[in-house]
């Protein structure tokens, strides 16, 4: 469930790295979508998951402001693009705008798309 995720993650955020923390990040808002007549809202408080956001948002905005943070995990350039995916796409499922970080994703993003 979102909450397991989310208690998971209270107690083990200060070991998580980027990797950690996206995928803590994306399980939550899928797991804590509920599709209605009105389409899909997220069962989980935005207050509960503001931890998981904050510390998902301090990695990955360390990853896009010193190059070479996220590929020091080791990661493809492939995988660092799904990462910045799917935090985006949590992030908006979580209805949490941080337009600075945004922006911050979306120049990592451009320096990816190079790669490809």
């Amino acid at each position: 469930s979102a909450e397991a995720v989310l208690a998971l993650s209270r107690r083990r955020a200060p070991q998580f790295n980027v990797v950690n923390a996206h995928t803590a990040l994306h399980r939550t808002a899928k797991l804590g979508a509920v599709w209605g007549p009105e389409g899909c809202r997220v069962s989980v408080p935005l207050e509960s998951v503001k931890c998981l956001v904050e510390v998902t948002i301090g990695l990955l905005r360390a990853a896009c402001e010193h190059e070479g943070v996220m590929s020091a995990t080791k990661l493809s350039t492939q995988e660092q693009a799904v990462g910045l995916v799917n935090t985006a796409w949590s992030l908006a499922r979580l209805e949490h705008a941080d337009y600075p970080f945004m922006e911050s994703m979306a120049g990592w993003a451009l320096r990816l798309i190079s790669e490809f």
